[in-house]
């Protein structure tokens, strides 16, 4: 792949990577805030209902969001040149 193609791709990636980012930290956040509220009221129902619902979202969440990471790792930052590639 040339730098110019890698370049035009870096702002797509940068998008999707913030995206999903925030859609994991969000899943995540809900799934434990929700099993912290079932944990203060004594409702065990409510924690294991939170995990039933919202663990199988959140670690896919997470795991898209690493292979865009992964796949953002090999375009060049945008101060580079094109003497590196």
């Amino acid at each position: 792949m040339t730098t110019t193609a890698r370049h035009r791709l870096r702002k797509p990636i940068r998008i999707l990577f913030v995206t999903t980012l925030l859609v994991f930290l969000a899943l995540a956040v809900l799934l434990v805030a929700t099993q912290v509220i079932g944990v203060l009221l004594l409702r065990p129902g409510v924690v294991t209902g939170a995990s039933d619902v919202l663990l199988l979202p959140s670690i896919t969440a997470a795991v898209v969001f690493g292979l865009v990471a992964f796949a953002g790792s090999y375009l060049p930052d945008s101060g580079t040149g094109d003497a590196q590639d």
